[in-house]
């Protein structure tokens, strides 16, 4: 009875760890910047999964062979990055949705502005 009460206390805390241990991927935006430099010819590193020759550009991953990376193009994941580095944001955008690109005239005003000018009765 108590093994089990623990593993329920426990669980948040577990999948909270193992959400800073994940490793990341790269972002939209960085793999962006690497689609838009032209493709560089890479010699053979043995480090890499087959020796960096099978490379998914658009979702910045090795592969061992040929097949996999076929594979890979075909499966969901790879459909569903690809659609969304199609809507890249520029810069003005991503400001502009945040909100700090856009002077709607009442950041510069003060508190008395409003009262005179009959915004706030």
């Amino acid at each position: 009875m108590g093994t089990v009460r623990a593993r329920k206390r426990n669980r948040h805390r577990d999948v909270k760890r193992s959400s800073k241990t994940k490793a990341f991927k790269k972002d939209l935006d960085q793999i962006s910047e690497i689609l838009n430099m032209p493709e560089q010819i890479q010699e053979l590193d043995p480090d890499l999964p087959g020796l960096g020759q099978f490379k998914c550009r658009e979702c910045d991953v090795y592969y061992t062979c040929q097949r996999d990376l076929d594979s890979h193009s075909k499966s969901k994941v790879h459909k569903r990055r690809v659609k969304e580095l199609k809507h890249t944001y520029t810069m003005e955008e991503s400001l502009a949705a945040a909100g700090m690109g856009v002077d709607n005239g009442l950041s510069s005003w003060s508190a008395s502005d409003f009262y005179s000018k009959n915004i706030i009765s």
